[in-house]
């Protein structure tokens, strides 16, 4: 209902709490089930709406900015997988779309350039001078553009086989750089729908070459796109994690704890004070349609990151005190 009235009147789509769900809806893992993606289009195609969700969110706060990203993600996700390359070129190739599209892109937080840089994956296949601009980047010798192509590499390679060279280039280059695997991890999601045992091999080798910045960039990923199946990789990382346990020295407190609570995550049995079980209940609730049980499962992780905030002001008034 909300895809046709985007297509067919969207201001209907204005109210406070219309747009509170739809919001909601789009903040959806990109493996969610159902119509995102085509409502994401539908938001995106049309300039009214466009400049509505996409233009004035992409300079926005930082939740509207991610916003943004994840709206064109899914966007450009469901108009390749729909094959309508016509529509596809006049939709995403117009300067007002490519333009967002590159400010998304160049935002100084990953969370919001990771889904610029998957949408410009996906797109790449489509525009000539977005497959040049990844081979450009993924070369570059500053950090922050090969970053951003490496997540565009392993989005590309949902759908187009041109990525093949970009994938060697960029594993070779991730020997020298492990930030690149977690980047490139990032970007998975798409792979991991369509084609999940090659994502899983991907993903493996990213993180023999990443090592922490691949397993803990993994562990987002599962967090984050629950319904991913990544076997192989995650037994990787547990293994890594496992064995840094082992040889941890109890020096660095900090780091000690995350080693924890990666193989915890990894292993699938995530501690009662873990609070990602407790947002993932809320998503759950969301997608279907239980609105009272979202609301009572927000509280409680609400309430978990009250208290986690007061635990971490008293220490800090406590070390302000010696």
């Amino acid at each position: 209902l909300a895809t046709e009235l985007a297509l067919a009147s969207p201001r209907t789509l204005q109210t406070p709490a219309i747009r509170a769900r739809l919001e909601a809806t789009l903040a959806a893992p990109l493996s969610a089930p159902g119509g995102v993606g085509s409502l994401a289009l539908a938001l995106v195609a049309r300039p009214e709406s466009a400049e509505r969700w996409l233009h004035r969110a992409a300079v926005g706060g930082l939740a509207d900015r991610r916003l943004a990203g994840r709206l064109l993600a899914h966007a450009a996700r469901e108009a390749v997988r729909a094959g309508d390359v016509v529509t596809a070129r006049e939709v995403f190739l117009q300067a007002p779309i490519d333009a967002t599209l590159r400010r998304l892109l160049a935002d100084r937080e990953a969370m919001v350039w990771r889904f610029a840089a998957i949408a410009r994956g996906v797109l790449a296949q489509l525009d000539a001078d977005y497959a040049a601009e990844i081979e450009r980047d993924l070369h570059a010798t500053n950090a922050d553009a090969p970053r951003r192509a490496a997540t565009s590499v392993v989005a590309a390679s949902e759908r187009t086989s041109m990525s093949n060279r970009w994938r060697a280039a960029l594993l070779s280059r991730a020997q020298k750089d492990p930030s690149l695997t977690r980047a490139a991890i990032s970007g998975l999601a798409g792979l991991a729908l369509t084609n999940s045992r090659d994502a899983d091999e991907l993903a493996t080798r990213l993180v023999k070459a990443g090592g922490f910045d691949a397993v803990e960039a993994l562990a987002d990923l599962r967090r984050e796109e629950p319904e991913l199946l990544l076997p192989d990789s995650t037994r990787a990382a547990l293994v890594w994690t496992q064995r840094e346990l082992a040889s941890d020295d109890q020096r660095d407190d900090g780091k000690s704890a995350l080693l924890r609570l990666l193989a915890a995550e990894l292993s699938d049995q995530p501690g009662p004070d873990a609070l990602g079980p407790k947002i993932a209940a809320v998503r759950t609730a969301l997608d279907a349609g239980d609105l009272a049980g979202a609301s009572h499962a927000a509280a409680i992780a609400v309430d978990e990151i009250a208290s986690a905030v007061d635990w971490l002001a008293s220490c800090s008034s406590g070390w302000a005190a010696v």
